[in-house]
């Protein structure tokens, strides 16, 4: 019983070293996926700026932030609105994460 034990804590171990420092997927890469699950489109202008529509609609960028691969974006629409953009990258990938969730509540609060 004590080697299983230790066998699943030391796999527990590996596990969390595993994800902490996996590589992040790159910025391009999360832009691109927040076209393919969003409709977000970012361009840049003639300034260097970028400038973000979603179905057409300009919207502009309000604020973000990271903690340990996970990120927090905030967009704002011309009437007020906002969408707020919850996500974590692994291995490669970005995956929605729900506010409600355990993980995004160990992180941010």
């Amino acid at each position: 019983m004590k080697k299983v034990i230790i066998f699943i804590s030391g796999l527990f171990i590996v596990s969390l070293i595993l994800v902490l420092f996996s590589p992040t997927p790159s910025e391009d890469y999360y832009y691109k996926w927040l076209e393919d699950e969003y409709n977000i489109k970012r361009t840049m202008d003639k300034d260097g700026f970028y400038d973000y529509t979603k179905d057409d609609i300009n919207i502009s960028f309000s604020n973000s932030s990271a903690k340990l691969g996970a990120k927090e974006e905030n967009f704002k629409y011309e009437n007020g609105e906002t969408l707020t953009i919850r996500s974590y990258g692994i291995f490669g990938k970005f995956f929605e994460i729900d506010e409600d969730s355990v993980f995004w509540k160990l992180l941010y609060q």
